[in-house]
């Protein structure tokens, strides 16, 4: 019985918390901070390219990828935080009671500590992964999950957008001096 109840509560891929999990921990979660007045930041993550994993080297390359990144942010993020995998390609990072300045700081971490990853698709080949990521703040973003969500997402599609056009100038740069 527990280890079923640990499994509905993993993704397999990753090993991280799922959704079910996710949803049940951030409730408790946020009535506890209603109640105490406290923080709690969502940080939306996205593994950048990974259709581009997936279609180069295999599925099973883009497997690797997210359980890279799974391992990644477990081993970044404080243990009484809570790191799920949120959907396909998506992470979830909340961080309780934790200040704005602090916030910034763990996004800014995560996103260097997976960039600093040695993956290799296959062997020999190194790609550089990354992730796009925005953070939505308790309660001033949002009193649910939902409200949390949808201001993190927004704010995670601003940033791969802001990357993807100093990815495409670099290579701009890069092909110019060619």
């Amino acid at each position: 019985f527990e280890q079923s109840e640990q499994e509905s509560q993993t993704d397999a891929l990753t090993g991280l918390a799922n959704r079910r999990s996710l949803d049940r921990q951030l409730e408790v979660g946020l009535m506890r901070a209603t109640s105490t007045k406290g923080s709690v930041s969502v940080i939306v993550l996205d593994l950048d390219r990974l259709k581009e994993i997936n279609d180069t080297y295999g599925h099973d390359a883009g497997d690797r990828a997210l359980r890279a990144v799974g391992s990644v942010l477990r081993a970044t993020v404080r243990s009484n935080d809570l790191c799920a995998r949120f959907a396909g390609d998506e992470f979830i990072v909340v961080l309780w009671d934790c200040s704005p300045e602090n916030e910034r700081r763990r996004l800014s971490d995560l996103q260097t500590a997976v960039a600093a990853y040695p993956f290799e698709p296959r062997p020999g080949v190194r790609v550089s992964l990354s992730i796009s990521a925005g953070a939505a703040r308790f309660p001033h973003d949002g009193a649910s999950f939902d409200e949390l969500l949808t201001a993190g997402d927004e704010r995670m599609y601003h940033d791969k957008a802001s990357r993807r056009s100093r990815s495409s100038g670099r290579a701009v740069e890069q092909h110019g001096r060619a």
